[in-house]
């Protein structure tokens, strides 16, 4: 999740070649260490490695994390630097995502390629990724998409916390949600939440921007999902747990394989049992 600012864009990113499990995890943990807000980060993985990103709308901060980094001397890592116009961000998505398979049903279809998609049997869900982060392509979000469809039919209250664009409230009411509400810590993810659900003919009963381990949400749900880093999985796992009506279902995603332990033996305390474990090369999910 990202919040676009105006004018200018500083990406600060941190590449190893080693694309070893946790590997991401570790490289996160020096942006957090170094101040940067946990909204602010992405990453991105493939054959020749691992690269982290912090993306801030101040130079004099991202001055400020490259030099404590550098203070830390980190072998096998490489830093760099670069400052992005809000327009170069736009058309920098706009090129690199195409429509692609979601789950066995939903394609996610950019905005700017809906003219020329041809659905077939499947249906698309329309996402505009221009501000911020959540568009589907990640291994922990089409994880929890794929368990939404599985348990389909089986629950009428949906709440995503750490919503991003909405994808995944649109595909719980896509499957038969008659509800969906949502959090984010981004104000910009509520609002483009809204238009995503929107421009789907759905619609986000309730939204809420603000941290969630310090919100009151009175409701409970018959599904909840926490696509989150490890550390705020773990720190707001009671609240989480909270939300879920007695017999509904629970999705934690956002868990390198390194931390699946780690996870599973804190949601152990609650009175939960696991039904389900999606794994794929470096990422994990419960159910």
């Amino acid at each position: 999740m990202l919040m676009s600012v105006k004018h200018k864009t500083i990406e600060v990113s941190l590449a190893a070649k080693d694309a070893v499990p946790g590997v991401d995890e570790l490289l996160r943990r020096v942006f957090l260490s170094a101040g940067c807000d946990p909204v602010d980060i992405t990453q991105y993985a493939d054959e020749k490695g691992v690269c982290v990103s912090v993306y801030l709308s101040s130079m004099k901060k991202a001055e400020k994390i490259r030099q404590d980094i550098r203070d830390l001397f980190l072998r096998g890592v490489r830093l760099t630097a670069k400052s992005l116009s809000q327009e170069d961000w736009q058309d920098l998505w706009k090129k690199e995502i195409m429509p692609f398979p979601l789950t066995k049903q939903f394609d996610v279809v950019p905005v700017w390629h809906r003219e020329k998609y041809k659905p077939g049997h499947r249906t698309p869900i329309l996402i505009d990724t221009s501000f911020v982060f959540g568009t589907g392509l990640h291994e922990t979000t089409r994880f929890v998409a794929e368990l939404i469809e599985e348990k389909r039919g089986r629950f009428n209250e949906f709440f995503d916390i750490g919503t991003g664009t909405g994808l995944l409230a649109v595909v719980a009411l896509k499957c038969g949600a008659v509800r969906a509400d949502a959090v984010d810590i981004v104000p910009e993810s509520i609002r483009l939440a809204r238009y995503n659900a929107g421009i789907n003919k759905e619609k986000i009963s309730w939204a809420r921007a603000g941290d969630f381990g310090k919100m009151k949400v009175p409701r409970k749900y018959d599904f909840v999902t926490a696509n989150l880093i490890t550390h705020d999985l773990i720190r707001m796992r009671r609240k989480i747990v909270a939300r879920v009506k007695k017999g509904g279902y629970l999705a934690v995603s956002g868990i390198s394989l390194a931390n699946a332990g780690l996870v599973r033996r804190h949601f152990r305390k609650s009175p939960l049992r696991c039904l389900k474990i999606k794994k794929g090369e470096k990422w994990a999910t419960f159910l």
